[in-house]
């Protein structure tokens, strides 16, 4: 159980950390970018992150 739970932070962070890079990169990137773009795939690795900390949040 322990271990199901570690693999599913573990990807939890890799793929918010994915978003938050793919964010930082079309930023860069692509100078005509909308805003919209990057602000949204922050808030997406925000709240994959989020997510994925619940579970050691709410142990008992």
């Amino acid at each position: 159980m322990d271990q199901n739970k570690w693999r599913f932070q573990f990807a939890g962070r890799a793929l918010a950390a994915l978003f938050a890079a793919l964010a930082l990169g079309l930023s860069i990137a692509v100078p005509g970018i909308a805003l919209s773009w990057t602000t949204a795939l922050l808030a997406l690795a925000i709240i994959t992150q989020i997510v994925t900390s619940l579970p050691e949040r709410y142990q008992q």
